[in-house]
């Protein structure tokens, strides 16, 4: 199969390396022909005494660790597809991006429109475009990541304006910047590995591109992607991105909470207290106790159902209020009619929905995801990966649009000898 048949992405997170694969084939949906998960294990998983982990709040501090599992998770998500549609080598990724440096901010550019008649033209809006491709970052950030938003002709929003009557044509980019340093180092990854980076997508909006339709953006929606190490959000409103953001904290923080609260032996215990955590039990017994280790053997500790749940509840709670804080006064009912969307491995903590209502006062509701999507990775935690597949599922289906029929203009009919005398003489 052409290599431009193929698109991959790949997500790094803080504890795995997952890695999709799909066929492109013009007018058809997308396709997944290739899936591989591979584990980063931590310091206390692989038993060495390590300052750092690989990974930490979505930057990669070990290179040949993380490298490592990057290259067996390629591999092995390539061997799946070959078993499908035959050879396949792949020479290029989608990779989604995230950490604490990144950077939003709206770049935009202005153009006055140039015809006498005011009609908007083509080369107005390229113009005004390239005004606001201008504006950079200040040092130490280098901008990575633009997305298009609606133009504004005249101060009013305008999708299409060419052909639109006007003075002045005003274009922008919600524009994301990073830490030239985490850029570097991912691509040099990959290209230690022979691979390619195509382009890196935000992971927020990674997750909003599969998780949030034309509908929900209109309306307004608000979506928090909430990870091991990072939280990650944006805001959209009339159908344009509004905010985007991440916060170094996640799940792993919830972890590190009750392995010191609770005086854990581990945070392996920690963990598993964390997962299996359900604060239902307390509207049953609010003095219920749980064993760290489940089988209440001499020796296995017996905490109190309750410390659990503040715990955690205390945690998520400033997680929500400081997205709340950041946003306002834009986090609003009335202003987002689609509510909150939470998504990635810790949103599927049992309560969790309940605290970011209570915090944020909007409803909040799981994501669906489109029919194209398997149901072995219709799960939060995959809702990245599947936006960076879509995002480059999308860019490369339209290379393989055939091209429009060329336009010639319609040429004058050549009149004869006779006939240009017959009308000299007509006069």
């Amino acid at each position: 199969m052409p290599p431009q048949d193929i698109v991959a992405a790949t997500d790094i997170g803080t504890h795995k390396v997952v890695v999709l694969v799909a066929k492109c084939v013009a007018g058809q949906p997308l396709q997944v022909i290739g899936k591989s998960e591979k584990l980063i294990l931590d310091p206390e998983d692989a038993g060495k005494r390590v300052k750092t982990p690989a990974m930490l709040r979505g930057r990669i501090m070990e290179e040949a660790v993380v490298s490592d599992v990057f290259h067996s998770a390629l591999e092995a998500a390539e061997r799946e597809a070959e078993k499908r549609v035959g050879s396949t080598r792949l020479l290029s990724t989608y990779l989604s991006l995230t950490g604490g440096g990144l950077v939003g901010t709206r770049c935009s550019g202005n153009a006055n429109v140039r015809a006498a008649s005011r009609l908007v033209s083509e080369d107005d809006c390229r113009r005004a475009l390239t005004e606001a491709r201008k504006i950079e970052f200040g040092p130490g950030l280098t901008p990575v990541v633009r997305i298009r938003q609606p133009f504004f002709l005249d101060g009013r929003m305008c999708s299409s304006p060419v052909g639109q009557m006007g003075e002045q044509l005003k274009a922008s980019f919600w524009t994301i910047g990073a830490p030239p340093n985490q850029i570097d180092t991912l691509v040099q990854m990959a290209q230690g590995l022979n691979l390619r980076v195509n382009e890196f997508i935000v992971s927020s909006a990674a997750s909003g591109a599969v998780l949030a339709g034309e509908h929900e953006r209109e309306n307004g929606v608000l979506i928090v992607d909430i990870g091991a190490g990072t939280t990650d959000y944006i805001l959209y409103r009339k159908g344009a991105v509004l905010a985007t953001g991440v916060l170094p904290v996640g799940g792993d923080h919830v972890t590190n909470d009750l392995y010191i609260g609770l005086r854990l032996q581990s945070r392996k215990i920690a963990e598993k207290i964390k997962r299996e955590h359900d604060p239902a039990i307390l509207a049953e017994d609010k003095d219920s106790m749980i064993a760290t280790h489940g089988d209440n053997a001499v020796g296995d500790k017996r905490i109190r159902v309750l410390a659990v749940e503040q715990i955690i509840r205390a945690r998520l709670a400033e997680v929500f209020d400081i997205i709340k804080k950041r946003l306002s006064p834009n986090v609003e009912r009335g202003r987002l009619v689609s509510g909150v969307i939470l998504t990635g491995g810790t949103s599927q903590l049992r309560g969790i929905g309940e605290i970011a209502e209570e915090v944020l006062r909007i409803d909040v509701h799981p994501g669906e995801f489109a029919s194209w999507v398997p149901s072995e990775l219709a799960f939060p935690q995959y809702s990245t990966v599947l936006g960076v597949l879509y995002d480059g599922w999308v860019q490369v289906n339209k290379l393989l649009r055939p091209p429009p029929p060329p336009r010639h203009r319609p040429r004058k009919a050549r009149r004869t000898l006779w006939q240009t005398i017959a009308s000299a003489l007509s006069q």
